[in-house]
C-alpha cells in the first residue's frame, strides 16, 4: 500500500466592523484562527480535498 499526502480546505465565518467591503475583507485575511468559527460537517459542509499526491519519504509533511 502506497502513502499520500492530502491537502484538505477548511472554511469559516467571522465577523468584522468596516467602513466597506474592501476593509472587512482586509481585516478578515487579519483574523486569528482561533477567532474564526470553522464550519464542519455538521454545519452541512464536508471537507473539501483539493490535491492528493504520492507523498515521498524525503518530505518532512
Amino acid at each position: 500500500m502506497k502513502l499520500y499526502k492530502a491537502t484538505i480546505l477548511r472554511f469559516g465565518r467571522v465577523l468584522v466592523q468596516a467602513e466597506t467591503e474592501s476593509e472587512a475583507k482586509e481585516k478578515a485575511g487579519k483574523i486569528s484562527e482561533q477567532e474564526i468559527y470553522w464550519l464542519t460537517e455538521e454545519d452541512g459542509l464536508p471537507r473539501l480535498v483539493s490535491l492528493v499526491e504520492p507523498w515521498e519519504q524525503k518530505e518532512r509533511k
